[in-house]
């Protein structure tokens, strides 16, 4: 007797199996996820973020057609790890459904709980998001009370946002403190517990003590002060713990410069699920601003120069100035005070030919009788050499042209340290403003507001008449040599 053997083709056989999986699938109406996300508390995700959560749905009459598993999202549509149906449009589900970032929710913690914890970093709005929690405790609906089959997903915030608005008054602006970046540094909340007991069949949360530790906030903005308005403020969030925090209990310290600062809570605070509550503090006396002999400076980081490593302190002003967008005083190369008519013949070391001083055959660079920072300001203050310059033009280094400083009316560059790469660079941030000076010829006075000068102590020694500046314009800051005669203005450093 004869064996066939009968030879199915592959696509027929793909079929055959797809239709047999099929066959065992429930058969009902299908059902479409649609998540939101309640947006009353504006904490940390909205529903524009979410990407997954995780869905509990009973049908108590038939277990075929529950579920419990992620929901995940693709383009714009949402989908379970398998397709979603309602037995038929009367029988009820009973759904709930629960995010926090990185955590799986297991069948048994949706009946019986989850231990959780809120992050402590969350000083990024990465870090803010990771400390949401999102939930819809159990509720019951039929397909028949949905639009089309869709399940309403509508997430609410289950934890607390504490926002902390910190006003820094007008002594701080005076002070040069947060006139562009924020000045505070190492803000942190101390007194609150992170961990919770999260049941989300009913979205009950549930401190669980001994687990304080100390939160950063996220700055989600700073406004700086103005010549017309000069308090700035920084605001903070945080997603905590819902919780009663004693007196005392709630402590928020942070720096301003190098002056810390602290704040205890003395009433009682209430913070409540799916809540924002609001903590102002204010500061109005600030300390006095980092000076060398009475001149203020701004740290704009650490430069290595000709392989020494040091801290380039840049004064604020220009000298004669009394603000940082003032012009102040113009001298001409080499000569310690400001005049009115500036060309070679009132220029007191040469006649544009021959030089009594840096004729290129002897000093290169200013001595300190000859330099207008040093024997103005005295102390340890003096003129720029070139390499100082070429340092703040290069790559650590911001510059923006800036019109109206801060409702000063005058225009010019303002610079600010990128962070240096490390990340952590304490100096990321500084700026220093430059304002358009213009410059001085005999006893003309051209392009200020739109151009400006600022002398090296750096001659040019391959031509002695000229030495190094720095030229700024609105679209453009470089390196120069111009004649010694001229009238430009002098931004003193210190180290």
């Amino acid at each position: 007797m004869k064996t066939h053997i009968i030879l199915i083709p592959l696509a027929l056989a793909a079929l055959l199996s797809c239709q047999k999986e099929t066959d065992t699938s429930p058969v009902g109406l299908p059902m479409r996820v649609v998540p939101t996300i309640d947006g009353t508390t504006k904490a940390g995700l909205t529903t524009a973020d979410l990407q997954e959560f995780w869905l509990n749905a009973d049908c108590p009459s038939d277990a075929a057609f529950s579920y419990c598993g992620k929901v995940s999202k693709s383009g714009t549509a949402w989908s379970a790890s398998k397709q979603l149906y309602w037995k038929n449009e009367t029988t009820p589900v009973t759904y709930s459904a629960a995010f926090f970032s990185g955590h799986d929710f297991s069948k048994a913690e949706f009946t019986s709980g989850a231990a959780l914890s809120v992050p402590a970093d969350q000083s990024t709005q990465a870090g803010l998001n990771a400390a949401d929690l999102l939930n819809l405790k159990a509720t019951s609906t039929t397909y028949e009370a949905t639009t089309g089959g869709a399940l309403p997903v509508e997430l609410k915030h289950g934890l607390a946002k504490l926002t902390v608005v910190l006003s820094l008054g007008s002594d701080f602006y005076d002070n040069r403190y947060g006139r562009t970046a924020n000045p505070v540094t190492a803000f942190t909340i101390a007194g609150t517990n992170l961990g919770f007991n999260f049941q989300p069949a009913t979205g009950a949360v549930t401190v669980t003590a001994s687990t304080a530790a100390d939160i950063t906030p996220f700055a989600i903005s700073y406004a700086p002060g103005t010549a017309t308005s000069k308090t700035s403020v920084a605001t903070y969030e945080a997603i905590l713990v819902p919780q009663t925090i004693a007196v005392g209990d709630l402590t928020i310290t942070f720096s301003v410069g190098a002056n810390d600062y602290a704040w205890t809570n003395t009433d009682a605070l209430t913070l409540s699920a799916g809540q924002s509550a609001k903590l102002p503090m204010s500061v109005t006396t600030a300390p006095p601003p980092p000076s060398i002999n009475g001149h203020e400076y701004v740290d704009m980081g650490e430069v290595t120069i000709g392989g020494v490593t040091k801290h380039l302190l840049w004064a604020t002003c220009n000298i004669g100035a009394d603000n940082p967008w003032d012009y102040g005083d113009y001298f001409a190369w080499g000569e310690p005070a400001t005049k009115t008519y500036f060309d070679w013949d009132s220029y007191s070391l040469g006649d544009g030919t021959t030089f009594s001083k840096y004729s290129g055959s002897d000093y290169a660079t200013l001595q300190s009788e000859d330099d207008a920072a040093t024997a103005i300001w005295g102390g340890d203050w003096r003129i720029p050499i070139d390499k100082e310059w070429d340092v703040l033009l290069g790559a650590n280094y911001n510059w923006v042209w800036t019109t109206d400083y801060l409702g000063s009316g005058k225009n010019g560059m303002l610079v600010t340290r990128n962070d240096d790469g490390s990340g952590t660079d304490p100096c990321a941030g500084n700026s220093i403003f430059l304002p358009a000076t213009g410059s001085r010829y005999r006893t003309y006075f051209y392009g200020a507001g739109s151009d400006g000068y600022y002398w090296s102590s750096s001659l040019e020694t391959d031509d002695p008449d000229s030495a190094w500046l720095v030229c700024i314009y609105s679209n453009n800051a470089y390196m120069y040599n111009e004649y010694r005669r001229l009238g430009f203005s002098v931004r003193p450093v210190s180290d």
